[in-house]
């Protein structure tokens, strides 16, 4: 689109990417590398990367997010508190951070960042607690200096 967002899809890992600041004009593939050609550039995209470069040479942290919509768990009155939630994911070193954002102004009213050398998936689980909410989005963050993949998520709350 006009603000350069992009979605491309790894037929390799079976992912859908979200990319922002694209703006191609047009994409192609070289030896299996996806690349695109912008006004008189041509960029490609590296895997073996942690970060990405801009225009200017400089390095830029990759940094993924991921936003549920927003979520009542069956109880519409402001009566719910967060009371826990568990993780299975790996993370090779990196972090995952997981923001609770309530239904007033998108307030974050819980916060975990779950970091770890393990390779394997492993189950974490974190007392949480919060103000009243209706309902909540969950916001996942991950830099892009290690290879993390979650399994699964839940949270508990509390009347």
């Amino acid at each position: 689109d006009e603000d350069g967002l992009v979605w491309i899809y790894n037929y390799k890992t079976e992912n859908w990417y979200k990319f922002d600041g694209i703006g191609a004009n047009e994409f192609f593939l070289c030896e299996d590398m996806l690349g695109f050609i912008k006004g008189t550039s041509i960029y490609l995209f590296d895997e073996t990367l942690n970060h990405d470069i801009d225009s200017e040479g400089n390095e830029r942290e990759i940094i993924a997010t991921f936003e549920s919509h927003p979520i009542d768990l069956d109880v519409y009155a402001n009566k719910k508190r967060l009371a826990g939630m568990t993780m299975s994911a790996s993370f090779k070193g990196g972090s995952i951070c997981a923001e609770y954002l309530s239904d007033s102004n998108s307030q974050r009213i819980a916060s975990v960042t779950i970091k770890d050398e393990s390779t394997y998936p492993t189950n974490y689980i974190k007392r949480l607690n919060s103000q009243r909410f209706s309902y909540l989005t969950l916001r996942l963050t991950a830099k892009g200096d290690a290879s993390s993949r979650i399994y699964s998520t839940n949270i508990f709350t509390k009347l």
